[in-house]
C-alpha cells in the first residue's frame, strides 16, 4: 500500500515557497516521541578543552544523571552527542563524543537539551523523502540518527522555527528545506542524506527551557 507524506512548504526571508506539498511511495517510517523533556539552563564553569568541560546547572532538579546523553545550545553555537560524567548536585562534567561546534569560553551560558531516543530502523538507500519537524516552541532542535554500535549516520540541526525537508522524489527542482545545519536552501543537486547508512535510532533534543516538547517527530518515505 502506498504511503503519503504531507508537509507545509517553507517561507523565510531568503526563500518563499507557498502552499503545501505531498509525496508518495510504497511505505513510511516514523519516529515520534511522546515528549522530550524541557531543556535545562546552566553555565560552562570549566572548559577543559574544545570537547570537554563542566557545567553548573541553574536548577537543582535538573534531572541529568551520570552517563546521560544530551546536546548543548548557546548563543552562536551548539554541539550534539554529549555524555555526562559523574554528576554531583548541580555540577556536571561532560565530554562531547560526536560533533558540532567547539565549546565557547568558560562562563558562557549554555542550555543542555536532554536527548530522547526513538527507534528508527531502515536502509538509508531506500528512502525517498525525509522530514524532521520543528519544535513546538520557536527554538533550535537536534535530530541525530545513529547506526548500530552508535555510529553516526546523520545529524540535523533545525534552527529556530525551521523544518528539515529532503524530497528525493522531486528530481527536477531538488529538495526544499533547511539543510543539515539548518540553513534554508533550494537546490537541484542534494543527495540522499542517509545514503549508505542503516540507522536504527534517532536521538532528539530541543533548547526550550520552559516546557517539554510534544511536537518533535521524524518521518521518512521508503520503497
Amino acid at each position: 500500500m502506498a504511503s503519503t507524506l504531507a508537509f507545509q512548504t517553507i517561507t523565510s526571508g531568503i526563500l518563499s515557497v507557498g502552499g503545501s506539498k505531498s509525496v508518495s511511495d510504497d511505505a513510511a517510517e516514523t519516529a515520534t516521541p511522546a515528549s522530550v523533556l524541557a531543556a535545562q539552563p546552566g553555565t560552562l564553569t570549566t572548559r577543559t578543552g574544545d570537547r570537554a568541560g563542566t557545567l553548573t546547572m541553574t536548577n537543582a532538579g535538573h534531572g541529568i544523571i551520570t552517563d546521560q546523553r544530551f546536546d548543548l545550545y548557546w548563543t552562536g553555537g551548539s554541539c550534539f552527542g554529549v555524555i555526562a560524567g559523574t554528576v554531583a548536585g548541580t555540577s556536571i562534567p561532560f565530554t562531547i563524543v560526536q560533533g558540532g561546534d567547539v565549546l565557547p569560553a568558560a562562563t558562557t551560558a549554555i542550555i543542555a537539551g536532554i536527548s530522547k531516543s526513538v527507534a528508527f530502523e531502515l536502509a538509508g538507500d531506500d528512502i525517498t523523502a525525509l522530514v524532521c519537524s520543528r519544535a513546538t516552541a520557536d527554538v533550535r532542535c537536534y535530530f541525530v540518527f545513529l547506526e548500530a554500535l552508535g555510529v553516526l549516520a546523520l545529524a540535523v540541526l533545525n534552527q529556530s522555527g525551521r523544518v528539515y525537508v529532503w524530497d528525493g522524489t522531486n528530481k527536477a527542482t531538488g529538495p526544499v528545506g533547511s539543510g543539515p545545519v539548518g540553513s534554508l536552501s533550494i537546490s537541484a543537486v542534494i543527495l540522499n542524506p542517509l545514503s549508505d547508512t542503516n540507522p536504527t535510532k534517532v536521538w532528539i533534543s530541543h533548547a526550550d527551557t520552559v516546557a517539554a516538547d510534544t511536537g518533535l517527530s521524524v518521518a521518512a518515505l521508503k520503497h
